[in-house]
């Protein structure tokens, strides 16, 4: 059971279903960095809004930093999400707004990971629906494949 004494950071996140033209979608594989030897999952790209910062500049800034790569229409946001989770030696409780953007491929070149990305972020991959479901690994956000569905209209199953 996670102490819920750590010390606690309230934010506003915003995060990223990048889907490439095969409806393929880009995920980060992450771990805590306070549990090196901990779990690790999936996540959409993303991160905190900065004080004042627009939700949509948030986003540009935060995919430009992780993955070098600025989605240019993004829609939504497509859901909303309130997390409480130890993460960091603290307990964040954040608020999340989830956009969507249909990008070519690309090959993710992170180019300015904050020192706690760099601690955090593993690796990254491009998901086909079947592949992540068969995979057993935990993704976050959970429901991910029904957001997938939604942006795109209709099942994914390219």
């Amino acid at each position: 059971m996670p102490d819920r004494h750590l010390p606690r950071l309230e934010r506003t996140a915003v995060r990223a279903i990048l889907l490439d033209p095969d409806a393929s979608v880009l995920l980060l594989l992450g771990r805590d960095p306070a549990d090196p030897t901990g779990p690790s999952w999936w996540f959409t790209p993303g991160g905190g809004v900065d004080p004042g910062e627009p939700p949509i500049a948030a986003l540009r800034r935060e995919c430009w930093e992780e993955v070098g790569y600025v989605p240019g229409e993004l829609h939504g946001p497509l859901a909303h999400r309130r997390y409480a989770f130890p993460f960091d030696q603290r307990w964040l409780v954040q608020e999340t707004d989830y956009y969507w953007s249909r990008v070519p491929a690309f090959e993710p070149r992170p180019q300015q990971l904050t020192d706690i990305e760099r601690r955090t972020i593993l690796g990254w991959r491009w998901w086909r629906r079947g592949a992540l479901a068969a995979s057993g690994h935990t993704v976050y956000p959970e429901d991910l494949a029904e957001l997938v569905e939604a942006a795109l209209g209709g099942p994914w199953d390219p």
